[in-house]
């Protein structure tokens, strides 16, 4: 139980720390064409042409990483709700085995003995279910993981080839990017573009 719950703490969609950086050959493309954050950048810094990404602002804002973890907390308190039914069930049956050990209440020793087997395999059943309930949500986890970083890539390699960047970078808290000037940010922009994109949807795959 304390292995699925656990899981509760794991910062969602944290393989998408993954981001580092993008590399892309330039292109002839008009000067015009450039974003003002890409022409900010170009003219503080001639010879390297950089941009970087705050990763905890854009999984807080966009709409599809909002639509996944929604998905997972609900697909893992569904999981976690059948365990503990599971485990009411396997209670109340061994509480029910030890009073009727109390009372003397079983026909023969051979009796008592195949209840308390069954309770055994019982106990064992419960420990596989959480093995499996705990594997099963950490590749559905996965499985969401790669759809947003995917989503996210995909789109940064059409914008790239607009803007040109060398390199795109991601920021966090606590990752390799300690100090950056704000003015090679294009958070907002990346944002705003893939809100833009973003179909809520039933089915588990991005329209």
């Amino acid at each position: 139980m304390n292995k699925l719950s656990s899981i509760l703490n794991v910062v969602f969609f944290i393989a998408i720390m993954v981001l580092y950086y993008l590399h892309f050959s330039n292109n002839d493309k008009a000067k015009e064409e450039i974003s003002p954050v890409k022409q900010s950048i170009i003219d503080n810094n001639k010879q390297l042409s950089i941009a970087y990404l705050d990763l905890e602002k854009l999984l807080t804002d966009y709409k599809l990483s909002e639509e996944l973890n929604n998905k997972f907390i609900s697909r893992k308190t569904e999981l976690q709700n059948h365990l503990e039914s599971q485990i009411s069930d396997y209670e109340a049956a061994a509480k029910k085995f030890q009073e009727k050990l109390k009372r003397g209440s079983f026909l023969s020793q051979k009796s008592a003995e195949n209840q308390q087997n069954a309770l055994l395999e019982q106990q064992q059943d419960l420990q596989n279910l959480q093995y499996d309930l705990e594997n099963q949500l950490a590749e559905e986890q996965q499985n969401m993981n790669s759809r947003l970083y995917d989503s996210i890539i995909n789109y940064l390699s059409e914008y790239n080839k607009v803007q040109n960047f060398q390199y795109i970078f991601s920021k966090i808290d606590g990752g390799n990017l300690l100090i950056a000037d704000s003015s090679f940010e294009i958070t907002n922009e990346v944002i705003e573009e893939l809100n833009k994109r973003y179909k809520p949807t039933d089915e588990d795959e991005e329209k």
